[in-house]
């Protein structure tokens, strides 16, 4: 399977809206799977950020203080 990755707009009606010039280049005539990948606000992905440092953390020993001084 070969991926293709081009810039598309959700417009105000709920279409994909894509580069015509850039869909040009995809096979005609064949069955594709559309995956939507949507950027993330930036409070989002702070929050993201935040909850994977409190897992990590909570899984922090004290015996893993002498892994601090490796280097």
């Amino acid at each position: 399977m070969k991926a293709y990755e081009l810039p598309a707009t959700i417009t105000k009606e709920g279409k994909l809206e894509a580069s015509l010039p850039q869909t040009a280049n995809l096979p005609r005539g064949r069955a594709v799977r559309l995956i939507v990948l949507v950027s993330e606000t930036d409070e989002e992905e702070q929050q993201w950020k935040q909850l994977t440092a409190e897992q990590f953390l909570k899984g922090y020993n004290k015996a893993d203080a002498i892994y601090d001084k490796v280097g």
